[in-house]
Order: C-alpha cells, then structure tokens, then sequence
C-alpha cells in the first residue's frame, strides 16, 4: 500500500502509518525539514519505508493514480481551503478506490468522514 500523509509535520502519523500497515509512506510537509523527518524515520525503524518530502501541497509531482490512500491531519485546510485543490492537484495522484482521511481542528463534535476515489 502506498500512502500520502499530507502535511505530515514531524511526521508522526508517517511513523504509525509505517509500522501498523507496513505501508510505503509518503511524508509531505512544506515547513518541516526532510532531513530531521529522515533521522526520525530511522531512529523508529521507518527510513526503509517512509519518503521525507519537503514540499509544497499545491504542487505535487506524483504520477497519476499512484496512491491507495491520503491522510491529512490538522493540514488540509490550510492548501485545500478553496474549490479545486482536491479535483484539479490530489484527485489525480490517487488510484481508484483509494482511502481519502482529512481531520480538521477545532470542531465541536466528531465529523469525521472516510472518502474513497470512485
């Protein structure tokens, strides 16, 4: 399986991500270093797994329908705030039938929804 964590920060949900599915992780952050994520990454037992990426979300170079699923904690909403982020730059980077999980602070009660790509 091979999973988007968007807006990964140090990348901790890249490191769970890693271990629990065994999955190729993919860790996206414009502001975190890709060097420090990779020594994090090694020192969890990850590195083997886990793609540091320093980059900016509203231009990712990833081929089309190259993920099975894109997670994005407490990040999306600061790149996908707006009516063609999703359709135009992430949609195509993802198979059919991929997993999308978004989680967004700051909500009153739990809303958390699972999408896949049809």
């Amino acid at each position: 399986m091979r999973i988007l964590d968007l807006g990964c920060s140090r990348g901790l949900s890249s490191i769970f991500l890693a271990q629990k599915y065994e999955a190729e992780v993919f860790a996206v952050d414009l502001w975190i270093s890709s060097s420090d994520n990779y020594v994090r990454f090694q020192k969890k037992g990850v590195a083997q797994r886990t793609i540091p990426l320093q980059l900016d979300a509203t231009k990712l170079p990833f081929a089309e329908n190259f993920f099975d699923a894109v997670v994005s904690i407490d990040s999306y909403h600061y790149f996908g705030n707006n009516n063609t982020y999703f359709e135009k730059i992430l949609k195509p980077t993802l198979k059919k039938g991929a997993m999308v999980a978004f989680a967004f602070p700051g909500m009153k009660k739990n809303s958390m929804r699972i999408f896949q790509k049809k």
